[in-house]
């Protein structure tokens, strides 16, 4: 099965293959301190053997992406697999497997001292995984990609900094410690200082002492004691005047970031009070006003709506339409006739979704609509919820109202709200609906859609026309007092199931041209001179 890069999946397993990158590049410089091997260490060098060559065939069953477009296809991932990471596959995984098994061999035989001498040697072929250093920005630009916040975005690129500056330093702590340690000479700073004699992991810590010193104005009782290591030492603090202020620089530019995000949300709030008490607003309506702007300010950093996003416009109209597709039709799919369209009729849902979508946010105590009031669209909760009232019907002759006004909730992505109002030219509330929490709603105008239908073709609009003539024969056959304004998802959907037409049932089109009235009973409906109109075509 082929997946995208940015699939969970690939980004848990890329966590795993950054992890063992970062390992070999922290142990293989430090075997030239001959740290004892322990059973921890051999059981991390077999994990890292298994996971890489397990990575072959799983780089296989991931697309990638060039010049915008996602490449899924099996045989172009494997040539473009070819072309990119085989080679560092091929040179260093047969390594790996030929040292794992001459430490097995070695571990269970008794070997001489020229023989280990020489393992010892040939084990520097190991330095070639750092090869591997090649996919780490690979698969910490995958990880990054994992990260909806951007503040925690900022913190990552600000630990990675933090690690590249270690990283450097703990690699130029075991060079320094390879030039005395190589050298036959007494003239080192490992013989003169007298660390020749301590632990290795004493003399590790000295190394990287030293080395984070030429970083720093700080200073210590290590120093170059030969030509070598004083060249050594000159050219580590010529790069360190660049590469740590590269560091410091862009460590510095991201707290930066991170205080101005914090400001611009301090003064944005700061007018909203300046604002509400010059113009002297009721503290009641003041306090439901700050708490719905802080509740909302947050949805958005986290949610990130499309217009906040400026490169987006410079997507095609194809391709914003799919982006549309893909955030909304989630939410309107627990219709059944959406979820039809989805799976048969992709390129009209993407339509739909481009230009007859709109979206309302809804502050706790928000009404939707009124009894009474002309409906033009429909409406699916993304977020939150609503409490939806139905009144009760008047009685003839003035009588009392007996029964109580009835009520029920409205639940994000299980119900949809005033189908009716797409379909009826006159379609009145019959209930309120108000938000019980901070809600988003999607709305799909009536207009929009009739305009999305025009283009569609005949067999498409014939299907819809009979779907919406089922739709509307319900209606007239149901009873007043049992309408309403919701539809319940766990209710009505296979209520709704029926009235979609299975193929075969979409008369064809007739010779005369229907009228509004025989099409549709003795009500005009919103849809009809659409159905109407193409009826001839």
């Amino acid at each position: 099965m082929i997946e995208l890069i940015s699939s969970l999946r690939n980004v848990v397993w890329d966590v795993f293959g950054a992890m063992f990158v970062l390992y070999d590049c922290f142990v293989i410089p430090l075997r030239v301190f001959n740290p004892p091997v322990t059973p921890l260490w051999v059981l991390v060098e077999w994990l890292g053997i298994i996971y890489w060559t397990i990575n072959i065939p799983v780089t296989l069953t991931l697309g990638y992406v060039v010049d915008g477009e996602a490449i899924m296809d099996p045989y172009s991932i494997f040539m473009h697999y070819l072309k990119t990471w085989f080679a560092v596959d091929a040179m260093v995984l047969p390594f790996d497997w030929t040292f794992a098994i001459m430490d097995i061999a070695e571990s269970g035989a008794g070997t001489d001292g020229e023989v280990v001498k020489l393992l010892r040697i040939l084990r520097l072929v190991r330095t070639a995984r750092l090869i591997r250093l090649l996919k780490l920005k690979w698969i910490l630009e995958a990880i990054d990609d994992a990260f909806e916040s951007e503040m925690a975005g900022i913190w990552v690129k600000i630990f990675k900094m933090v690690l590249l500056l270690l990283a450097i330093n703990h690699l130029i702590a075991c060079v320094w410690f390879l030039l005395a340690s190589t050298n036959p000479a007494d003239d080192t700073w490992l013989v003169q200082e007298g660390y020749d004699t301590v632990n290795w992991d004493y003399q590790y810590a000295t190394a990287f002492h030293w080395s984070i010193t030429q970083f720093t104005p700080a200073g210590m009782e290590v120093q170059p004691h030969n030509m070598t290591e004083r060249t050594f030492t000159i050219a580590v603090v010529v790069f360190a005047l660049v590469g740590f202020s590269y560091v410091v620089g862009s460590i510095t530019g991201s707290l930066a970031q991170l205080r101005s995000m914090s400001e611009h949300a301090v003064k944005e709030f700061w007018r909203l009070r300046l604002f509400l008490k010059r113009h002297k607003v009721p503290p009641p309506l003041a306090l439901r006003i700050k708490r719905f702007v802080e509740f909302e300010f947050q949805r958005q950093q986290k949610m990130m709506p499309l217009e906040t996003v400026g490169v987006l416009k410079l997507l095609s109209e194809q391709m914003m339409s799919e982006l549309q597709a893909a955030i909304n039709i989630p939410h309107m799919t627990v219709h059944p006739l959406f979820e039809l369209l989805r799976d048969k009729s992709s390129l009209v849902m993407h339509r739909i979704c481009n230009t007859a979508l709109g979206h309302k946010q809804l502050a706790p105590g928000d009404i939707l609509f009124m009894p009474g009031e002309q409906a033009s669209c429909m409406y699916f909760l993304t977020t939150g919820r609503l409490w939806y009232r139905r009144l009760s019907v008047e009685p003839p002759n003035g009588e009392e109202i007996k029964d109580e006004p009835r009520g029920e909730w409205v639940e994000a992505d299980e119900d949809w709200i005033t189908e009716p109002g797409i379909w009826l030219a006159e379609w009145e509330h019959l209930g309120s609906a108000t938000a019980t929490r901070p809600s988003s709603v999607i709305k799909l105008r009536s207009e929009n859609l009739y305009e999305v239908i025009k283009q569609c073709p005949p067999s498409f609009w014939r299907f819809l026309k009979e779907y919406a003539t089922r739709f509307c024969n319900w209606l007239d056959n149901t009873d007043f007092e049992d309408l309403s304004d919701i539809f319940q998802g766990d209710k009505n959907s296979d209520l709704i199931q029926s009235f979609i037409p299975q193929q075969g049932e979409v008369k064809p089109p007739q010779k005369e041209s229907p009228t509004s009235e025989n099409f549709f009973g003795n009500r005009l409906r919103r849809m009809s001179h659409v159905f109407t109109a193409r009826a001839d075509d």
